[in-house]
Formats: C-alpha cells, structure tokens, sequence
C-alpha cells in the first residue's frame, strides 16, 4: 500500500483536529452557530407576552440560566449594557421548567421581588433547550438582524467570557 495518501490524510485529520479545537476554545462556535433563532412567545414575571418577532431585525443578545446560573447574569447584562446601551436588544430568558405548575405563581412572585426588568419565563424549557443552555452558569447567545445565531458562550462573566461576548457583539452589530 502506498504511503504517501496515508501520511496526507494522517496531517489532514490532524489540523482538522486543531481547527475544531480552536474553535471549542474560542468558545463561539457550537451546532448553533449558523443557525436560525428560535421562533417563541414567553410571558415575563408581569405576564406580559413576548415573542422573538418583536427583538428580529436588530443585533440581539439573549442571556439564558436555570437558577444556579441566574446569579451570573448580572456579570454578563451589567458590562454589556454599559458597553452597548440601546445598540443590542438583551433579553434575560429564565429556565423554570422543573418548576411545579403548583408554584409558577410563587416562582413568578419572586422573579417580580427580585427584577425590575422583564425576565421571560420558559416554563416547557423548549427555548432554553433548543440554545443548548448550560447548567449552572448563564448561557449567552448573540444573534444578527437577520435572525442567525452568530455566538454560543456559557460561562460565570469573567473578563475572559466578556472579552470573548464583546467580539461576538462586534460582529453582529455589523
């Protein structure tokens, strides 16, 4: 058998292999990216409806956790929106689909306690589920006007995520 075609696709599967993993590092790229944003309509803690008609067509940051990650999302919402303002839409998405449908009120009750802002409450977790949220940290997903998820991050809010959230936002906002 002849080496050579051997030994080229040997170094072609290595740097697909250090492509991928750049990739993974950066920390952009996931089977999100590329794709379409979810189509959804979520009641805030007001019970006021939103749907994802009302955020397309302008760059929109979504910022998603279950309830550990829920105490990272000022980490995240606080610099962005100083850095942005009114630029990006930034819409918080809450999972509470291990919630009893006996303490939605209570759970509702509490996110009005707690947030002045409208957090948009995925009750079936079909949202959350469709952005792939990670579990325990917040989950940021960056989308261009024309609808397509350009970013998937998930992380506490460090310097290193927001650097990382920052470059994305770059690219939607163009």
């Amino acid at each position: 058998m002849n080496s050579a075609p051997r030994g080229k696709r040997l170094v072609l599967m290595t740097l697909m292999g250090i492509i991928v993993s750049a990739s993974v590092t950066m920390g952009f790229y996931s089977s999100l990216t590329g794709k379409k944003a979810k189509d959804f309509v979520l009641e805030d803690q007001f019970s006021k409806e939103h749907s994802w008609e009302k955020f397309s067509g302008k760059p929109t940051v979504l910022l998603l956790g279950d309830r550990e990650g829920s105490k990272f999302s000022d980490n995240w919402s606080k610099p962005l929106f100083t850095r942005y303002g009114n630029s990006i839409h930034m819409v918080a998405i809450a999972d509470v689909s291990a919630v009893p449908f006996f303490l939605k009120g209570f759970i509702r009750g509490k996110f009005r306690d707690v947030y002045t802002n409208p957090v948009l409450m995925d009750w079936d977790g079909e949202t959350v589920e469709y952005y792939d949220i990670q579990k325990n940290v917040t989950t940021f997903i960056a989308i261009d006007k024309q609808g397509v998820i350009r970013a998937h991050l998930s992380g506490k809010g460090t310097a290193e995520d927001l650097a990382k959230a920052y470059t994305a936002v770059q690219s939607i906002l163009q």
